[in-house]
């Protein structure tokens, strides 16, 4: 199956040069081209085309001149993301399990049948279940990549039979991005069928998935993905599995192809680019920037997502086990040796007067969770009904999973434990509204928050 592939305007300008400047025109022009089909490919066996269209019944006539009269709209068809080799997709629309719409999905040259397991409100997404025959290729959203102001992204949108099946390549450029619970990338300009896409960058780090507003970031996503994927399943991702055994105490990522091979690097490389102080890469003395190239002796394989996923099957961290790793370092070779250990599980506390669960932000917390700092305590629930889940709009609460407080009433929490002490203080107090002091994604702010709404049995204690 092909790809058709168009990169409007890039080389417009070639034409009109001569000499040496037609010349690198074109080679750059075509540059770009193979850098937009590499990227491509990492998404690009991943996606299907999703339709979603009312059954037809005896009383069908009847609601399509009703439709025509309130001026309903026709089948629907956006992207779907794959999430499992078994066939779970998630799509960016809310589909009840028992609705009264047949749903297909276009995959692998064929049309099949698609059904919802799980919806989650929040989110403004569905989990299907597709019936296909052989395994599919899951999109990888831990990436954590951004699509800066200026940069790139491809995004590759599916079709169905209409069109053969063919896979339509678009570029599209940020031009910024708009803060909220989910950060969203501003691009544009792309048909309809594309919602629900997945965007990457030129070096095919999945940086967002795309909806109404522009590219809703991977980066913030990909925990509230992985528990309602986790929800609707129990499937859990290589890295959950192995926090349940052990972990390295590192994070890796993939080394870009065209950079090994013009420097003789393996092109299945990781680099080490975070090192959690207290882990055991740490403990075995890998450094930030080592370039992995082995593991307990054996050179890695694959490329890009696909030798990150080999290593995280092949690791199978478990507790106690020794392990060794042969990395690049200043142009040579260095082997170093360690042990698994369980994963630190961070000290927690439930906040009823609030709302909310918050957690210590641990050095591993803060490069999972791309956050910018290991200052302050994380907000890992937030209850209904509580004062931390009112008063906001659009049904987001004061507080949100995700963000980091600072301050309460304007005492510093810089722990867990500092927290607590200034939650007695504001209970000795009694104070009717606490200032909370909270950072979300790039954004500092301030939250009042009306602890009278715990007076009426829905999250206080008071």
């Amino acid at each position: 199956m092909g790809m058709a592939l168009g990169i409007a305007g890039l080389g417009s300008g070639c034409a009109l040069l001569g000499g040496a400047s037609a010349a690198s025109g074109r080679a750059a022009f075509t540059g770009m081209q193979r850098a937009v089909a590499e990227a491509a490919k990492a998404v690009e066996g991943g996606i299907v085309l999703v339709t979603v269209q009312r059954e037809p019944s005896p009383q069908a006539a009847v609601q399509l001149l009703q439709g025509l009269q309130a001026g309903a709209s026709g089948p629907r068809s956006f992207t779907g993301v794959v999430l499992t080799p078994e066939g779970h997709v998630l799509v960016p629309e809310i589909i009840r399990p028992d609705t009264a719409e047949r749903i297909e999905a276009s995959v692998g040259g064929e049309v099949v049948a698609a059904r919802p397991i799980k919806t989650d409100d929040t989110l403004g997404m569905t989990i299907l279940k597709i019936d296909t025959p052989a395994p599919l290729r899951p999109v990888r959203l831990d990436a954590g990549a951004d699509l800066l102001a200026g940069e790139w992204g491809v995004v590759v949108v599916p079709s169905d039979e209409s069109t053969d099946f063919e896979r339509f390549t678009h570029l599209v450029i940020s031009r910024g991005e708009l803060a909220g619970r989910y950060r969203h990338f501003l691009v544009s300009g792309l048909p309809r069928e594309a919602k629900g896409a997945p965007v990457v960058d030129l070096s095919g780090r999945v940086v967002g998935l795309l909806d109404a507003w522009g590219a809703a970031s991977a980066a913030d996503l990909r925990e509230d993905i992985a528990a309602f994927l986790a929800q609707a399943t129990g499937v859990r991702s290589p890295e959950d599995e192995a926090r349940t055994k052990g972990w390295i105490g590192a994070h890796l990522e993939p080394v870009n192809k065209e950079l090994a091979l013009a420097r003789g690097w393996p092109i299945s490389g990781l680099w080490i680019t975070h090192v959690a102080g207290d882990g055991p890469a740490a403990a075995a003395g890998v450094k930030t920037g080592d370039l992995v190239v082995a593991f307990n002796g054996k050179p890695l394989r694959l490329s890009g997502q696909r030798a990150r996923d080999y290593f995280l099957q092949t690791m199978r961290a478990t507790p106690g086990v020794k392990f060794t790793l042969t990395v690049l370092r200043g142009g040579r070779k260095v082997d170093v040796a360690g042990e698994f250990t369980k994963r630190p599980e961070p000290e927690t506390l439930r906040a009823e007067d609030i709302g909310v669960t918050v957690q210590d932000v641990t050095d591993p917390v803060v490069f999972e969770r791309n956050l910018l700092a290991g200052d302050g305590v994380l907000v890992t629930d937030v209850y209904k009904g509580s004062p931390a889940a009112t008063g906001s709009s659009f049904g987001q609460g004061l507080l949100v999973a995700g963000d980091v407080i600072l301050e309460l009433a304007g005492r510093p929490t810089p722990d867990v434990k500092a927290f607590g002490r200034a939650l007695d203080g504001i209970r000795r107090e009694r104070n009717d509204v606490v200032l909370v002091k909270l950072r979300r994604g790039y954004m500092t702010g301030y939250e009042g928050l009306n602890l009278k709404i715990g007076e009426q049995g829905n999250g206080g204690t008071r």
